[in-house]
């Protein structure tokens, strides 16, 4: 918490011994990187308090909501349809009309970040296209969501996918492949369906650009047992 203090007093010692070269090459990135992991820390700790005010698990019938998939979706798509036209994204939610027993919230948690996540992909790969055509897709570019049974949805985008050297770490604080992202996302959405023991992983299945790139949310069937059987009060 005090480590500008630090710092400072390491550069009087450097420029007392002076060797201000040693601060300018080495200690001065130190700081850099510091001030960074200060920064995702501050967020981390915003983000939370967000989780705090909006969700708040305490295992009571309460807590939980019948939603509609598609209902939900296609509000979403409304709220975020001037990105959805500016990179023409046609959004696919054929077959989600199906309702599932969440916490409150818990749909507005995991597919804001993950439409955020896709619409921000779709528009990197379409930049990359202009430079290389590799990434040149002559089909429409589509978010998709599928409810693969009654306990199941997968997500996936036309973006490039997840690439190999994040596909182990994407749900790990910190980590981001985007430029000045705070990588606390996918994060946050897996540490919030854990909550309530539900999952999100990212499948094998590979798009055309040799990258990972299903989502698959499993929700816990037994919350819906306990709430049906009236053993969750």
């Amino acid at each position: 918490s005090d480590y500008e203090r630090k710092i400072e007093n390491i550069r009087k010692y450097l420029f007392e011994q002076k060797n201000p070269k040693l601060y300018n090459d080495n200690l001065i990135p130190v700081k850099q990187r510091l001030v960074s992991v200060s920064n995702k820390l501050n967020d981390l700790k915003q983000f939370y308090n967000f989780l705090e005010k909006t969700f708040v698990y305490s295992g009571k019938a309460d807590d939980f909501e019948v939603q509609n998939l598609q209902e939900f979706l296609n509000s979403l798509a409304i709220r975020n349809q001037f990105r959805l036209t500016k990179y023409n994204i046609k959004p696919d939610f054929e077959n989600t009309d199906a309702s599932f027993v969440v916490p409150k919230g818990a749909f507005t948690h995991v597919f804001y970040n993950l439409f955020d996540n896709s619409i921000y992909w779709i528009g990197e790969r379409q930049h990359r296209a202009i430079y290389d055509k590799y990434y040149e897709r002559k089909q429409s570019d589509e978010i998709t969501v599928r409810v693969k049974d009654r306990y199941t949805i997968q997500y996936w985008d036309s973006g490039t996918g997840v690439f190999d050297k994040y596909q182990y770490t994407l749900f790990q604080p910190m980590e981001s492949g985007k430029e000045n992202g705070r990588g606390m996302g996918l994060y946050i959405v897996r540490k919030f369906l854990e909550s309530f023991d539900a999952k999100i992983e990212l499948l094998n299945d590979k798009n055309e650009y040799g990258n990972r790139y299903i989502f698959e949310i499993t929700l816990n069937a037994q919350i819906e047992n306990e709430l049906a059987n009236g053993t969750i009060e």
